[in-house]
């Protein structure tokens, strides 16, 4: 878990939540391109170009999958009461969306079983030097059970006859 926040009265655990914070994985490799700037001197001005990438396919083959897991391990705890809360980008939030489905009915309460989603975006480029801000941008919060049976069933999944076609277009029948 990236974070937890924890109760804590007379030396006691009175309770805790877990936080994961993501922001979008990248492929490729950048390590070349990040020492170069790390070692950077006047005379050597030369950075490679980096070739990495934006991941989306990790949005679901990696990260549900994790929080999912999280996410009931967290519902099974005795000192968890407002289950697991989950900080990412926007952007990437609406990866997961394609996924499970924007649909998903929301709860109010919190619960061992619910997932509550933070999410951010940057605010406009700012000049040389300066640091962008984090704007909030949304709080959903779920059933566990609910997202998981969604990824599982793929709420947005092509029918079998796309599927079909697919393999037609590939084989040259089409």
């Amino acid at each position: 878990m990236d974070w937890v926040l924890a109760k804590i009265s007379h030396g006691d655990l009175i309770e805790y939540v877990g936080i994961e914070v993501q922001s979008i994985d990248i492929t490729g490799n950048y390590r070349d391109n990040w020492y170069a700037y790390k070692n950077l001197t006047p005379s050597d001005m030369l950075i490679p170009r980096s070739e990495h990438g934006m991941n989306w396919a990790n949005v679901h083959k990696r990260l549900i999958p994790q929080l999912i897991r999280k996410g009931l391990i967290y519902s099974r705890s005795n000192l968890v009461a407002s289950g697991l809360y989950f900080v990412l980008l926007d952007i990437v939030c609406r990866k997961f969306e394609e996924i499970i489905g924007a649909d998903i009915p929301l709860v109010d309460t919190r619960a061992p079983d619910a997932l509550t989603v933070h999410t951010y975006s940057l605010s406009s480029p700012v000049e040389h030097g300066q640091q962008r801000h984090l704007i909030f941008e949304r709080e959903l919060r779920f059933e566990l059970e609910e997202f998981s049976g969604r990824f599982i069933a793929g709420a947005n999944l092509p029918s079998g006859e796309n599927l079909d076609n697919a393999v037609r277009r590939v084989l040259g029948l089409i």
